[in-house]
């Protein structure tokens, strides 16, 4: 169900399921599973089935991070206190705190404007430093978070709403303008605003990724044993299930030989998949559920066999696997732009060989 990434600055990443965490990146938005790559300072990780960013290359550890988003805290408290500016009119000093224009912009009206401003200059940034603190300050005595997963989720959604850049750039547009018409001093809450945007794109441009593997990894070694366990009770609830079959598959084409994988098993398993998708598709007797339901997944079942074929180097096999999955999802652009067409030049240099 993962797609081949690539990282630029850190080469390809090669898709896997059954390995330590620490050496796995998930894609966020697709949940798809790839080794991780070494990236270069700059470098950065895409998922290659849907392109989301999966990570980015950066030499801030834990502790590095915990320190920008104090200082980040420091920067926010002086921020939000200070005036933004000063206006200048007549012999009148009007001075602009963060709240004091919230409230004067409410007191004219716009709603709407004022909650946009205190949420994208207020609340989402202090939740996004908050909720850091929450999940970094632990590391120092090497414990885990209270709460961590429900913080981490909270952590990925205020960070999309934490827009400090758009306020600030609504402050600037609003000094220009108003330049023409009154005195404006710049106060220090803009440029603690200015270097509280710098800190806050260093803190998420090191991604939440390496997060997850400061918290007791060891730990983790066990899911490869629970998910044996859940393979092999979800086997025992529907074995006509084809999802089922083409997990197992999956698991199977990444296990080690020595405990039962390998390329030649794991395409047995992906052929059974196709037979029990094509037999819900067709409404077979026996066949579990909605047929429309298990048609999810199907353009996967193909495409993992042609995988496991081209481990075995049987590229007409593959090519086939993967046509099929085209024919079952033609917007699938894995197979379209990476697998397909590598299955073609090697059938063409086979054939010039």
């Amino acid at each position: 169900m993962a797609g081949q990434a690539q990282g630029a600055g850190g080469g390809a990443i090669e898709p896997v399921l059954p390995m330590p965490p620490a050496g796995l990146l998930v894609c966020g938005e697709c949940d798809a599973v790839f080794r991780r790559p070494h990236l270069a300072s700059d470098g950065i990780a895409r998922c290659r089935r849907c392109g989301a960013t999966l990570e980015r290359g950066h030499g801030l550890s834990a502790d590095g991070q915990l320190a920008l988003v104090v200082a980040a805290l420091v920067v926010f408290v002086i921020a939000s206190l200070s005036p933004i500016v000063t206006l200048q009119l007549r012999g009148i000093d009007s001075v602009a705190t963060l709240y004091e224009a919230t409230r004067l912009t409410w007191r004219a009206g716009e709603h709407l404007v004022a909650l946009l401003s205190i949420g994208t200059a207020f609340v989402f940034p202090l939740l996004v430093i908050v909720l850091y603190l929450w999940v970094l300050a632990p590391l120092l005595a090497r414990r885990r978070a209270p709460a961590l997963v429900p913080a981490m989720r909270a952590l990925r959604w205020v960070l999309r709403w934490s827009m400090v850049e758009v306020f600030m750039l609504g402050v600037l547009i609003a000094v220009v303008r108003s330049a023409g018409v009154t005195n404006v001093v710049l106060g220090p809450g803009i440029f603690a605003y200015g270097v509280l945007v710098v800190l806050l794109t260093a803190i998420h441009a090191s991604g939440l990724q390496g997060l997850w593997l400061s918290f007791d990894p060891a730990a983790m070694m066990s899911l490869g044993m629970q998910m044996e366990q859940s393979f092999a009770r979800a086997r025992e609830l529907e074995p006509a299930n084809p999802r089922v079959v083409l997990l197992d598959g999956v698991n199977t084409l990444h296990k080690p030989a020595f405990v039962g994988g390998g390329a030649d098993k794991a395409l047995a398993r992906f052929e059974q998949a196709i037979a029990l998708y094509d037999g819900a598709a067709a409404g077979a007797a026996g066949a579990p559920g909605d047929p429309a339901v298990l048609a999810w997944g199907r353009d996967d079942a193909f495409v993992w066999a042609g995988r496991s074929a081209m481990k075995e180097k049987k590229y007409e096999a593959a090519r086939a696997f993967y046509r099929r999955a085209l024919e079952v999802n033609p917007d699938n652009g894995w197979v379209k732009r990476s697998l397909l067409p590598q299955a073609e030049k090697l059938i063409a240099e086979k054939g010039n060989s």
